[in-house]
């Protein structure tokens, strides 16, 4: 009964005081933040070897698209950035420090690699928020993921707008870092979007990461983002009126050369298509190349537009004009010209109907 009773004691003291034999102190977190930062240097690579550089890997988590402005080309999106690296100064044994494996500490107390982004609309920024925090391993892994609002330049082509589709990258690199100190790898072929909320004007079609070296030696790292544009609205109010337009342009001839309203409707319909010029240059940037093929459609109706009130203006005034006047010997000219070509038309015509039937008569 007593070595029973005995090992029935033991069992429970191993058993209640196992998490407390595996858990770390308050004691043992102070130990341990003081043996690694005693002496640390936040300006120097975390690399042993100085002539080795530190190797850090970046993947990219999407969150939304704040904004894409053709006119400005500027691109602008909230996303996460998951760097890691291995900083070989903040190594320990966690059975020295009661089982502690990872603790959290302030972005500005650890080197990290500042990225900065290398092709932004306006001020040139880094990826950092100092009240952030990274998580440290034992092993001396670290980790920071920080959150920001991109704004970032991309060249737009709209040859088919409103179908069009536009790849924009965001370029980051390691510039305050001499070249070949710090290189950047990518963690991942494609962006993380699943946490992604859509977006109701462009859909992401494809995402793709990249690394490269540049030619003054700095690590590169791009993220590229395919968009395409829902043209739906777009389609409802702009390109399904302009069609109108085209239709109403030619139907100014079913008028009757008596209704006044032959010329009011022409130019009617002539600043009607003046205006959707108007709509349209605004909603795209100035130094578009190549130039859409709706500018080109909308000018092409413009020319056809004022050649039709020419020739209402020229067909009016041929109409009311005066009987008793003589037909002026310009008009005469062009008109025999016509006429002579017709002519020799209709000859030539008649000449090949003539061949082609001898010819079937002679088989």
């Amino acid at each position: 009964m007593i070595t029973a009773l005995t090992l029935r004691v033991a069992v429970f003291v191993i058993v209640t005081n196992v998490p407390f034999l595996n858990s770390a102190s308050i004691n043992d977190s102070n130990t341990l933040l003081y043996d690694l930062f005693s002496g640390y240097n936040v300006d120097v690579r975390p690399v042993r070897n100085q002539a080795l550089p530190v190797n850090v890997y970046v993947m990219m988590i999407a969150k939304s698209i704040n904004d894409f402005h053709e006119v400005n080309q500027l691109f602008s999106y909230v996303c996460g950035l998951r760097i890691t690296w291995t900083d070989e100064r903040l190594v320990w044994d966690p059975a020295t420090y009661g089982g502690l494996k990872t603790f959290a500490k302030p972005l500005k107390d650890v080197w990290y690699p500042d990225l900065v982004l290398s092709n932004p609309s306006d001020d040139v920024e880094g990826i950092r928020s100092l009240w952030n925090k990274v998580r440290v391993f034992s092993n001396g892994k670290v980790k920071w993921l920080p959150v920001n609002l991109v704004k970032s330049k991309c060249a737009v082509n709209i040859w088919n707008y409103p179908y069009d589709t536009h790849a924009c990258k965001t370029t980051f690199s390691a510039i305050t870092f001499l070249p070949t100190k710090v290189v950047l790898t990518h963690l991942s072929p494609t962006i993380d979007m699943s946490l992604y909320q859509e977006n109701r004007i462009w859909q992401v079609t494809e995402t793709s990461t990249s690394s490269q070296m540049a030619t003054t030696g700095q690590s590169l790292i791009t993220f590229t983002f395919h968009l395409k544009r829902n043209p739906a609205f777009l389609i409802i109010n702009v390109i399904l009126p302009i069609q109108l337009l085209g239709l109403l342009n030619v139907l100014v001839f079913l008028l009757v050369p008596e209704s006044v309203e032959r010329i009011s409707y022409c130019l009617t319909v002539l600043l009607s298509i003046a205006v959707f010029m108007t709509i349209i240059g605004d909603m795209l940037p100035r130094s578009s190349e190549p130039v859409p093929i709706i500018s080109y459609k909308l000018m092409i109706d413009m020319v056809i537009s004022s050649l039709i009130v020419l020739v209402i203006i020229l067909n009016l005034r041929v109409y009311h004009r005066d009987e008793t006047k003589p037909v002026p010997n310009a008009l005469q000219t062009v008109y025999r010209l016509f006429t002579c070509f017709s002519c020799r038309r209709k000859r030539s015509v008649k000449d090949i109907l003539v061949s082609v039937d001898t010819m079937v008569q002679a088989l």
